[in-house]
């Protein structure tokens, strides 16, 4: 059976047999730890930060989602080369 090519693996790891799940749940936690530095070492900060975000337009705010997706899934295959 040949092999699915890079981009199915990347994108449909769980289909082609080579996600890790134990790994997605390590990131997962990484995550919770990262969003939780600032609101503990900085709570005002953080409220005020929230408060400007809540503040933005629609647009911008899809805008940086989708710049930090793309800068996240990019620096994600440069680790993984």
């Amino acid at each position: 059976m040949p092999q699915p090519n890079l981009r199915v693996r990347f994108f449909c790891g769980c289909l082609a047999g080579t996600m890790d799940f134990s790994l997605l749940i390590k990131a997962l936690c990484l995550v919770l730890v990262i969003e939780g530095i600032p609101l503990f070492l900085a709570p005002n900060r953080a409220r005020e930060a929230a408060l400007q975000v809540s503040r933005m337009p629609g647009r911008s705010l899809r805008t940086l989602g989708l710049v930090l997706m793309v800068v996240g899934a990019g620096l994600l295959l440069l680790m993984r080369s």
